[in-house]
């Protein structure tokens, strides 16, 4: 096996496999930390498997990506994932280097001075790929940059527990101009909406696709390190649990996200988005700032070892100019935060609930700067969520209307948080 390439081309071609290879593998994987390279036909197959994601990407002379690869010998080997970037790095960035395979070792020389060289072992063993399927029922295609931007915005929310198995899925609603990116843990919730013409193709109609948090970590730096802009997602179309996968393409990277459960019933988020809460209040969210952080700060590691709930208050004041927020335990902290505007269909005198205090500082950290933001309650019923819908403006509005258009795609966009309340 040989090529030549060049020395940080090849390191950021192999950012994808990398992460595969590195991140988030099934405990003891045979392959965890293993990257194959199969020289074939005047191309090189790089691969990974850790057991949950399968990946390849392809280099050739037709489309070197930049990398000026240039191919010479066919045959395979794999090797150290660590090792084999460790040693790309030790080259300087704009080196040509030749990667060449001598009996049980991969070496690594300059091409314009083969006396500088590095060379790592080789496995015996090729990786073992999980076959890929052959239909498809789901079948979408979604802009990397937009499917990101979704993600960042609701990651935060998908959920930990592993005796809660659907929460640790997030789901990818969509139809023609339309797409939703939604996570929950089952007590606090994300839901990031994007409106556009034709902004999904290849979907027949209304439909979903639900992701795991383990395949979503690896996925999510993936798309971060590729150029590719059209992104391709299918769902094989065999819903056994041992054989269901979803099939990732971009450009010339391929995924294989195995190991998921088909049958998991997430929840309608719609159930509690389209309430008609009674109590609408509007404020900036760089008051909540320092409010969500004061809040925290009473949650200390003493509290934390006992494993005590921290509870924060949120409560209007008679002028409904304010809402203070409070925490009251071993330590306690009391801020205020301004009213914009404040609506009430049922002329209910007070407006109060009280949440984990672990929520508020998200009420700052998703808004973009100097924003503002719609806190809504559902009349004095604390068995329903807090709704926070982000982009308001400076009067209360309807749940249809709270939203904002991207200057630069054109796509309507809406995001909001829910969280249960705390008695």
């Amino acid at each position: 096996m040989q090529f030549t390439i060049v020395a940080d081309g090849f390191r950021k071609a192999l950012s994808p496999v990398y992460d595969v290879a590195t991140k988030c593998s099934i405990k003891d994987w045979i392959s965890e930390n293993r990257i194959a390279f199969n020289t074939h036909n005047k191309k090189t197959i790089f691969r990974a498997y850790n057991g949950r994601i399968a990946i390849q990407t392809t280099l050739s002379e037709l489309d070197d990506q930049g990398t000026q690869y240039r191919y010479g010998q066919d045959g395979d080997v794999v090797v150290n994932a660590k090792d084999l970037i460790n040693i790309l790095k030790s080259f300087p960035s704009n080196a040509v280097i030749i990667c060449e395979k001598k009996g049980k070792e991969l070496c690594i020389k300059m091409r314009d001075d083969t006396d500088q060289f590095q060379t790592m072992p080789c496995y015996d063993d090729d990786l073992t790929f999980p076959a890929k399927p052959s239909t498809f029922k789901k079948t979408i295609d979604i802009n990397r940059l937009l499917f990101l931007a979704g993600l960042s915005k609701i990651f935060f929310a998908i959920g930990y527990e592993a005796e809660r198995e659907k929460y640790l899925y997030w789901v990818l609603r969509f139809n023609k101009d339309f797409v939703r990116f939604a996570a929950g843990t089952g007590a606090i919730f994300a839901v990031a909406d994007f409106e556009g013409k034709d902004i999904i193709t290849s979907v027949p109609n209304k439909d979903y696709i639900l992701l795991n948090k383990e395949h979503t970590i690896v996925l999510q730096k993936v798309l971060e390190s590729t150029i590719s802009e059209a992104m391709k997602i299918q769902e094989s179309n065999d819903s056994a649990k041992d054989s269901f996968q979803i099939l990732i393409t971009l450009g010339n990277i391929e995924m294989q996200l195995i190991g998921m459960n088909p049958d998991i019933d997430w929840i309608d988020e719609n159930t509690f988005l389209n309430l008609d809460y009674s109590h609408k209040i509007i404020t900036k969210t760089t008051d909540w700032e320092y409010a969500g952080r004061g809040v925290v700060a009473t949650f200390n590691d003493e509290m934390k070892r006992e494993r005590r709930n921290s509870k924060t208050t949120v409560e209007l004041s008679q002028d409904k100019a304010t809402l203070f927020v409070q925490s009251s335990d071993l330590m306690k902290a009391k801020r205020k935060v301004e009213v914009i505007d404040y609506s009430n269909v049922n002329n209910e005198d007070t407006f109060a609930f009280s949440c984990s205090s672990v929520y508020i500082p998200f009420l700052a950290r998703l808004s973009e700067e100097d924003g503002l933001i719609q806190i809504e309650k559902f009349s004095e019923n604390d068995k329903k969520p807090i709704i926070v819908r982000y982009y308001a403006d400076n009067t209360a509005k309807d749940r249809k209307d709270v939203k904002k258009v991207n200057s630069v795609t054109g796509y309507i966009e809406k995001l909001c948080i829910f969280f249960a309340q705390m008695s």
